[in-house]
């Protein structure tokens, strides 16, 4: 049976690749890949993991795929985790196919699975984690450890496990009996150890990372009605049958494998669903939960009858793949959404983007560049060559860490999405205006958005500019 789940892992792979085949970088991805060309063990708004898998495998493979490929393979490896944790909750042989084919067409694992984002290792690393909390005996909770720091370095909610352990506490009288043992409390300290290398980046950087990822998820006015985002992003992320039978599933967990599982999955939801009331969330952060989510609901499909079974896993599989051809459609040929607006905007016409400010400039990529956001640096960095950027002068970011200055009296590009501003040129100390254009970005034809191109002789030494 593990035979066909690799099988079905590998056609989720050849799927996501297919998926995004042509498409250019998501802003975002470029902005992992501008890390990855300066390995570190932290940076500014994420955990170092997907830089490093993203140079691990950009240095094979040419363009978007070289960027992708490494997530691609987190992808598949999610879905063969998600087989072996439902085949720790039930005993029956079909189990671990039908949570396979479920995380395999799960829609939002479908994306992250096939873009280099956080989410990728993230989801990997999380459902690697669950399956060793299932085995975890004696000297199983050092590999659980090693997942468990592992998950911490793709993505920083795998720390909601921690309330989870409290929950499992009082609910599980085998993990009380293991916490007898010295294990588990080695299996926490190796989970630390993996985990250090970030703990002393962030020590050095005063803690921004984590202070910027608890103003980003807790920051805000509280509504409730937020929490039909989180309940929407949970049906069409996992799928409705997943989402919905999984938590069922899982509320109702008797074996200490069960229980195991529960605690990492919904004690996690309940954490979002207090960001969601207070700040709100994005879809994709709940997806290192959807493999346990799959696999307790492959248990429940392999005990029902053939009939129901067949139906339910059918229809599930069938809502991904729809949503999936959708998606490649729209990336293609936008019908449904427009590509001058988010998402679509944000994953087209990067190539159009450099080009079109390379022409401004005359070609060169030594120019010293001041974006208008770290996104825009990126993607110039990624399709146009520029590697010499400053912070961006609208939200932080790893430019501000990095906070590259020119060379004294050296010409300063800068590049805006619009126009560029006058008070933002005003702040940073910006002289000598040499050229102020506005050209427009163009996709397959159709004019999205412009950019604004200004050159400037120096920057001077002013209080503003030394800020900087």
């Amino acid at each position: 049976m593990m035979g066909r789940v690799v099988l079905v892992a590998v056609a989720a792979a050849v799927l996501r690749i297919v998926l995004f085949a042509g498409v250019e970088l998501y802003e975002d991805e470029a902005y992992y890949w501008l890390w990855s060309r300066r390995l570190a063990f932290g940076y500014f708004d994420h955990a170092p993991m997907v830089s490093w898998m993203i140079r691990a495998s950009s240095g094979l493979l040419p363009g978007e795929l070289g960027v992708r490929m490494a997530c691609v393979i987190c992808g598949a490896l999610a879905v063969v985790l998600t087989a072996l944790i439902a085949r720790e909750l039930c005993h029956d042989e079909r189990a671990p196919w039908i949570a396979a084919l479920l995380a395999a067409t799960a829609p939002m694992l479908i994306l992250t699975g096939g873009l280099a984002q956080p989410d990728a290792p993230a989801t990997a690393a999380y459902a690697a984690l669950c399956w060793c909390l299932c085995r975890a005996r004696g000297p199983g909770w050092l590999l659980a450890g090693v997942a468990w720091g592992l998950a911490l370095l793709s993505k920083y909610p795998a720390y909601f496990l921690a309330p989870g352990l409290a929950v499992l506490f009082v609910w599980d009288r085998t993990f009380r009996a293991e916490l007898r043992t010295k294990w588990p409390w080695l299996g926490g300290a190796v989970a630390v150890l993996v985990f250090l290398p970030n703990l002393w980046w962030n020590a050095q950087h005063d803690f921004i990372t984590f202070t910027f990822g608890v103003r980003r998820a807790f920051g805000g006015h509280a509504s409730l009605g937020r929490l039909l985002e989180l309940a929407g992003a949970l049906l069409v992320g996992a799928g409705p049958l997943a989402a919905t039978m999984g938590i069922v599933a899982l509320v109702r967990a008797s074996s200490a494998a069960a229980r195991r599982v529960a605690i990492a999955t919904l004690v996690p939801i309940g954490c979002f669903a207090g960001s969601a009331v207070l700040r709100g969330i994005e879809p994709n952060w709940p997806a290192l939960l959807y493999p346990g989510l799959c696999a307790a609901t492959g248990a429940v499909l392999s005990t029902m009858s053939a009939r129901w079974r067949t139906r339910l896993v059918v229809g599930s599989v069938a809502f991904g793949c729809v949503l999936t051809a959708v998606a490649a459609a729209e990336l293609r040929h936008p019908r449904l959404l427009s590509p001058d607006r988010p998402p679509l905007r944000r994953i087209v016409a990067g190539r159009d983007v450099a080009a079109k400010v390379h022409h401004v400039v005359g070609g060169a990529t030594d120019q010293f560049i001041i974006p208008s956001r770290y996104q825009l640096a990126a993607v110039l960095a990624f399709y146009g060559g520029w590697t010499r950027f400053g912070p961006s002068y609208n939200r932080p970011s790893q430019l501000d860490i990095w906070n590259e200055r020119p060379r004294p009296g050296e010409p300063i590009v800068v590049v805006s999405y619009e126009r560029v501003d006058p008070l933002a040129v005003e702040r940073l100390g910006l002289v000598g205006k040499m050229l102020d254009t506005v050209v427009p970005v163009e996709w397959r034809g159709r004019r999205l958005y412009n950019i604004g191109v200004a050159t400037f002789a120096a920057q001077r030494a002013t209080p503003a500019a030394a800020a900087r």
